[in-house]
């Protein structure tokens, strides 16, 4: 054969084998629609691989994540757990009603229908697939219980013995409720609760601590901000807002620094809402407010658990902060932080990623022992007290150093949550008062929102206002606090209490790190130590014959372009058949 002609032939098989070899690849990375039979499947668009930005579900489950082992329990109004779409994964002994003290959460029943929103945030987490009935949940084989108790007076001591009912048995609690989301409420959890929320991070889950899931609230209508809910802004919980069908805010979520994440959710009337279980054995397609998304976010995480059971409930706040993703998002207050990750008063860090979340958390180590820091800010004024005028701001300026902390506390240098405790006079309109903190790294935090104008005298008393926007962030340098003030003047008493909490960087020696390329998060590790789950690994997508044989086409391929192409790289080592 001439070499001219040899040289065509190559030419073509080559052209030949890229096109089918480069078809191959894409239709290998593609996840599918799956074709379940439940009669609303079609419309649970937040589930379907054709949304974009997707949260991508169904790769998860293709990999063989779907809650399996998993218990989720629902603190709310009650749940119709003899919904034939709750039924069959329904677990009775970790179930119980608080309004009526017996073990039966079924709600009470109205001409209204009122007590259907524990049914309804059941459904989206947990029901059954390819029964027929209504939808799918995000976590379709998991385990779902029952706690009822909105229904009558919701005093401290209920929702204690509530939590602490819970985290006896469950791994994930889901609250979509708070304090009124009318703008000027300041409230949270009372002692008894506050005491029941510790001890579930301490005592839950034989230890590694309950997974708090807390709906961000849907005050938005009213520039209420989810910081003056003391059980969002919680650093034990994390608190989901919502992201509408278009990437957009939804026009009742609410925006605070102590959002960690977002999933998807309904937004206006001409927006999708969510299908979900109904009581008296229907369904909806027209679930709304931020609980829909905090139950989308609850059945993601309920995969996470099942990838890794031996999670912390710090490693699965950590995984969200690394996996959620700010791309195609639209809310104009996103910015990027000191590390380089994109972070919003909205959104959190972004749209959480189901796929990304098991995929690091099967190969997550446990994260290092948590250190804590309280730096005491005092005002120089003679009364102890900071004034900030009206339309003007009043900056405060502090360093924080190794010997800033009191009473011998240890200074993290990677931080997690932050907190600000203030106290301020009694003033009229309380709510026209704003704050922001600005890090060493120059990251800008708005811990607390101007509200609606409320013509009432009222004060903040030991309030803490929690930012989660200086994720792995070093706390060593200058801090500012921003207070801004509208209409009259405030006065802000002394002293602050700025909450450092995180790890030390040389307690993560142990991990190993693959530098991260992507721009918006340069500190993403990549954890290659040793798979600490106890729980194997579900088969590779790919059998074992169809590896070889790609892997044999792609050497094949890579082989006719060094040839031709020998500027351009190829490789065939994610298809290597580990021995």
């Amino acid at each position: 054969m001439y070499p001219c002609r040899a040289l065509l032939v190559i030419v073509v098989v080559y052209g030949n084998i890229r096109t089918r070899y480069v078809a191959a690849i894409q239709e290998s990375s593609e996840v599918k629609n799956l074709n379940f039979n439940d009669p609303s499947w079609s419309d649970a668009w937040f589930l379907l691989t054709d949304q974009r930005p997707s949260m991508n579900v169904q790769k998860a489950w293709n990999e063989g994540y779907n809650g399996l082992g998993v218990l989720v329990t629902v603190l709310d109004d009650g749940v119709e757990y003899q919904h034939p779409d709750i039924l069959p994964n329904y677990n009775s002994s970790a179930s119980y009603d608080f309004n009526g003290d017996d073990n039966d959460p079924t709600p009470r029943y109205s001409f209204a229908n009122e007590n259907r929103h524990g049914t309804r945030l059941a459904g989206i987490i947990a029901a059954a697939a390819n029964n027929s009935e209504c939808s799918v949940g995000v976590a379709y084989m998991a385990s779902i219980a029952g706690i009822r108790m909105l229904d009558g007076d919701v005093i401290d001591e209920i929702e204690a013995d509530s939590i602490r009912f819970a985290f006896r048995d469950a791994d994930i609690i889901v609250s979509g409720w708070g304090p009124d989301d009318d703008g000027r409420t300041v409230d949270g959890p009372g002692n008894l609760a506050n005491l029941a929320i510790e001890h579930a991070i301490t005592e839950g889950r034989n230890g590694k601590g309950s997974i708090l899931v807390w709906a961000t609230g849907n005050g938005g209508r009213v520039d209420d901000d989810c910081n003056c809910d003391g059980y969002a802004s919680s650093m034990f919980t994390i608190s989901i807002s919502t992201v509408t069908q278009d990437g957009s805010r939804a026009w009742y979520g609410e925006s605070c620094a102590s959002t960690l994440a977002s999933a998807y959710g309904s937004g206006d009337d001409r927006k999708s809402k969510i299908p979900t279980t109904n009581i008296r054995s229907t369904c909806t397609n027209g679930y709304t407010g931020s609980t829909a998304s905090t139950g989308i976010a609850a059945g993601i995480m309920a995969l996470c658990l099942q990838a890794n059971p031996q999670l912390t409930w710090r490693d699965v706040q950590h995984l969200v902060v690394r996996t959620s993703n700010a791309k195609g998002l639209d809310v104009a207050d996103f910015t990027t932080n000191g590390v380089g990750r994109k972070v919003s008063g909205y959104f959190g860090y972004g749209l959480m990623d189901a796929h990304a979340l098991v995929q690091k958390a099967r190969v997550w180590k446990s994260v290092p022992e948590r250190k804590a820091c309280s730096v005491i800010i005092h005002a120089t004024d003679v009364r102890g007290r900071w004034k900030v005028s009206p339309n003007t701001s009043t900056r405060i300026t502090f360093n924080v150093t190794d010997i800033s902390c009191k009473n011998g506390d240890t200074l993290p240098d990677r931080l997690e949550h932050v907190q600000l405790t203030i106290n301020t006079n009694n003033m009229l309109q309380y709510t026209l008062l704003s704050a922001s903190l600005i890090s060493p790294s120059g990251t800008k935090s708005v811990i607390l929102g101007f509200r609606k104008p409320y013509n009432q005298y009222n004060r903040f008393r030991n309030w803490n206002l929690t930012t989660v926007h200086y994720w792995d962030e070093n706390p060593v340098g200058e801090w500012q606090i921003v207070f801004e003030r509208k209409q009259r003047e405030a006065y802000i008493e002394t002293p602050l209490i700025l909450h450092l909490y995180g790890t030390s960087r040389r307690d993560w020696d142990d991990f190993e790190y693959v530098t991260a390329t992507g721009k918006e998060s340069p500190y993403d590790e990549v954890m290659t130590a040793r798979q600490t789950s106890t729980q194997s690994l579900p088969e590779s997508s790919l059998g074992k014959a169809e590896r070889l044989a790609k892997y044999a086409s792609c050497r094949i391929f890579c082989s006719l372009q060094r040839i031709l192409e020998n500027d351009r790289p190829c490789s065939c080592k994610d298809l290597e058949i580990q021995t």
